[in-house]
């Protein structure tokens, strides 16, 4: 083919080409007029919606389709716009216009911005729309030239304010979301076609591609949502004022990012998840007068959620996380979680003791907390390898606890500490008011001066020795924790001494004796009890500069009131300050018996001599001393009457009855 020829049926297509659009254009300008426009669209919109529906310019292009600007629909009662929409693009099918119609099968809406109102009785601004059935729109004489069969629709850089005047405490609450598109072909009613949505929200974006069904009679949905927050203290900022306003107290920091699937009806909102994974960056809250962290994964699945490499940091310091749960949407949850790390120092966490002082005003009249009705059964375990607390390293910490039936329960706690070890369990009942607990103690071979310094600074140095010990308690409430306390145990302290500030330099000065502010003994026993806030104890002590016997009580002010018996050696006895009576009260071997009486408080007693302990016995010494020398005891043993009675006359005259 010779260019000529080749450049005239070039020319021809070209001419043809071009007088098919010369037609279509006059096709388009005939067949759609603004006014055919409006005649067809606002008639139906408004119908089916029963709102007033306002329309600017309408432009018709051959190429974009036609444009209808400033589309407005208002309220209900007439008074503001519900819906506005910077333009609204109708895309055309070209072949149609040949038979003289106009077939719209695109719709775009550009910039739209949608409010949504609660009202103060809890109804929606578009409540009206939902319970009515679409009116019936005459159908005109002259069949319409412009058909709306829309199989694609877009939303392009939307809007929603949502206003909610419905709180009781008068708060108005706003949200807006911004950057709203959407695009959904193949639309079909009562089928199923494809939807991909996205959007912005107070530094969260949220993007959703799927599908949509059923539209029209039972709306259904299957899709992927994806959501990231780049900034979570700003997006509780955006929460309602009952729930953003606590949240932001605990300054909420961090990163989320969320890919999940979802898929069901509509109106079954709580079972739409069947599955996903919740990315944490370093999620952080105050709490406690902490501020931990979390980083790492959550997995869910339709009805649980299960946590991979999470990370719990707090005060600097790391524990590895399991948490796994069943059964989220019907009731109660099945929970796991455990707490895994290699060192962690509790003292770094827990804020520094106040020392004296008053108790906050308003403690006393403090409510007990509970009780508790909790949807959660769980387990789980907590294994340190070395747990730092109050200055003590517990290494192989580990406990293993459940919660079932509002009740927890802790087992198997243990560890090493002090040169010893230690084993205790615990039950609490929350649904109780008050928690009503109970717990059981046992320590072995632990260093008890490092116990003391760490729980009972002022006595520091007071006692030491290798302590063991056994306890079992109960009690309820935290405000009167103290008065409601019960229980009882028994405990043995080896090879130490009794010495430190208060108790012994007291003693020591009492009875004029410096050697026993510091008393040494191979072994100190006895066994407690604890009931309506007082400590009643019962003490013995084997040593070889003293021996003694002690019982009496301790209240939880730590008043006291005890008895001792406090035998010393003679190099000790003979120079007990209240001198002569210590002559009459030594036994064979030389050791003096000293009864004593000790009260005041366990900081500062004050003591004194038992003297009805001290008379009596001393009366008996005297008894046998003085009918051994002096009177002659007859045939059958027995001292003579009138004997008898000079005795115990005299004795009555020096001790008193």
């Amino acid at each position: 083919m010779t260019a000529p020829r080749l450049g005239r049926i070039i020319a021809i297509i070209a001419a043809i080409l071009a007088s098919l659009v010369v037609l279509l254009l006059v096709l388009v300008k005939l067949l759609v007029s603004p006014e055919s426009v409006k005649r067809t669209v606002l008639p139906k919109i408004s119908a089916r919606i029963e709102r007033q529906v306002t329309l600017g310019d309408v432009e018709v292009s051959i190429f974009r389709g036609i444009r209808l600007k400033g589309l407005e629909v208002k309220e209900k009662d007439g008074s503001s716009p519900f819906l506005r929409a910077g333009a609204i693009r109708l895309s055309y099918r070209f072949w149609p216009l040949l038979a003289g119609r106009v077939e719209v099968d695109e719709v775009t809406l550009e910039e739209p911005m949608v409010r949504v109102v609660r009202n103060p009785d809890g109804s929606f601004n578009y409540s009206d729309l939902l319970k009515k059935e679409p009116a019936k729109v005459e159908e005109e004489k002259e069949k319409s030239r412009l058909a709306l069969d829309i199989s694609t629709a877009r939303v392009s850089d939307g809007r929603v304010v949502y206003e909610d005047s419905s709180a009781r405490d008068g708060k108005g609450y706003t949200l807006e979301v911004a950057g709203v598109g959407v695009t959904a072909s193949n639309i079909s009613l009562e089928g199923e076609f494809p939807i991909q949505g996205d959007a912005k929200v107070a530094g969260t974006t949220l993007a959703l591609k799927g599908t949509v069904a059923k539209v029209k009679s039972a709306p259904s949905i299957a899709a992927d949502l994806t959501m990231k927050i780049k900034d979570l203290g700003e997006t509780v900022k955006s929460l309602p004022p009952a729930v953003g306003e606590k949240l932001a107290k605990m300054a909420p920091a961090g990163e989320v990012e969320a890919s999940l699937r979802l898929a069901g009806e509509v109106k079954q909102a709580r079972e739409l998840l069947r599955g996903g994974e919740v990315k944490l960056g370093g999620v952080a809250l105050n709490a406690g007068g902490m501020r931990p962290s979390l980083t790492g994964s959550l997995v869910l699945g339709s009805d649980s959620v299960e946590s991979r490499g999470l990370t719990l940091a707090v005060g600097g310091q790391k524990l590895g996380v399991s948490l796994g749960a069943k059964n989220l949407i019907s009731r109660p949850v099945k929970l796991s979680l455990s707490l895994e790390g290699d060192k962690f120092d509790l003292d770094q966490l827990l804020p520094a003791k106040k020392q004296g002082g008053a108790p906050p005003a308003g403690s006393a009249a403090r409510e007990e907390p509970g009780p508790l009705s909790l949807p959660l059964d769980g387990i789980g375990t907590v294994r340190i390898a070395s747990l730092g607390y109050r200055g003590l390293a517990v290494d192989g910490f580990a406990l293993s606890w459940s919660l079932k039936g509002n009740v927890l329960s802790l087992d198997g706690i243990k560890g090493n500490l002090a040169a010893g070890s230690f084993g205790a369990s615990a039950r609490v009942d929350l649904g109780t008011r008050g928690f009503a607990y109970r717990n059981s103690l046992e320590v072995k071979g632990v260093q008890a001066e490092k116990l003391l310094a760490a729980f009972a600074p002022g006595a520091d140095g007071a006692i030491s020795g290798t302590l063991a010990m056994k306890s079992e308690l109960s009690g309820r409430g935290v405000a009167a924790a103290q008065r409601n306390l019960t229980g009882s145990g028994s405990f043995s302290v080896s090879g130490g001494k009794l010495s430190g500030e208060g108790f012994m330099p007291t003693l020591a000065t009492f009875l004029g004796v410096e050697e026993l502010r510091a008393l040494r003994f191979r072994s100190l026993a006895g066994s407690f009890a604890i009931k309506n806030g007082q400590v009643t104890m019962d003490v013995k002590g084997d040593g070889s500069d003293a021996k003694l016997a002690a019982g009496g009580r301790i209240g939880v002010d730590k008043s006291m009131d005890m008895g001792i018996e406090l035998k010393l050696p003679p190099a000790l006895s003979s120079r007990v300050a209240r001198g002569g009576v210590a002559k009459y009260v030594t036994d064979k071997d030389g050791w003096g018996s000293v009864p004593l009486r000790a009260t005041g408080t366990v900081g500062k007693p004050s003591f004194s001599l038992d003297t009805a302990k001290v008379g009596g016995r001393a009366m008996e010494t005297l008894r046998q001393k003085i009918g051994e020398r002096l009177i002659k005891p007859e045939g059958n043993g027995e001292t003579q009457g009138p004997g008898r009675k000079m005795l115990n006359d005299t004795l009555r005259g020096i001790f008193g009855n």
